[in-house]
């Protein structure tokens, strides 16, 4: 029995994590001439973003191992 990953999961935390990580760092950098809500909301989409990028890689990665046996 084949045991793959289940991707929808993987994305959907990979990319609360991102969002997560992106909120701290939006609130504790310096948002130079954006307010401090844009700058919040510039980060989380774009950690969100790269953290279902890195976590639909580590599905993709685990799937072709789990093929392999």
């Amino acid at each position: 029995m084949r045991r793959a990953p289940n991707f929808p999961q993987f994305m959907i935390i990979g990319g609360l994590i991102g969002v997560l990580l992106g909120l701290y760092v939006g609130q504790r950098g310096e948002s130079g001439s954006y307010s401090d809500a844009t700058a919040m909301g510039l980060f989380a989409v774009l950690f969100g973003a790269i953290g279902v990028m890195i976590a639909t890689a580590i599905a993709l990665a685990l799937d072709k191992r789990s093929r392999r046996r």
